[in-house]
């Protein structure tokens, strides 16, 4: 996802069905707040990504529409800091004891780094 908003219609199809609707753009791309005249010049408003715990925050609430649980992400980064993967741990099961015990344990697991943090 390019920082200005830039995207390619075919990286825009995978990213519809990545979160599974189609106006995932209005949420994660707002008004850039800075003016520049150069990024307007096609007649197009110039668009900043949101940042990266928004995006995860956006993601999880998309399959929590899917899971009765779903934890905070761990983002797994390259050797540069970069994020490469998340890691959501999402249970399928509504009940109640049993969503406190995947929670416990996965949180126990990869409590440490989780991006959004409670």
């Amino acid at each position: 996802m390019p920082n200005k908003g830039n995207i390619l219609d075919t990286n825009k199809k995978s990213l519809d069905r990545l979160f599974g609707e189609t106006n995932w753009e209005e949420a994660l791309y707002k008004k850039d707040p800075q003016f520049n005249f150069l990024d307007n010049i096609d007649g197009n408003t110039a668009v900043k990504r949101v940042n990266e715990k928004e995006i995860c925050c956006y993601f999880r609430e998309r399959l929590k529409t899917l899971y009765p649980s779903v934890t905070c992400p761990l983002c797994l980064r390259n050797s540069n800091n970069a994020p490469l993967f998340l890691f959501y741990f999402a249970m399928s099961n509504p009940d109640k004891k049993a969503i406190k015990l995947g929670n416990n344990i996965a949180h126990h697991l990869i409590g440490k780094d989780l991006i959004c943090k409670k």
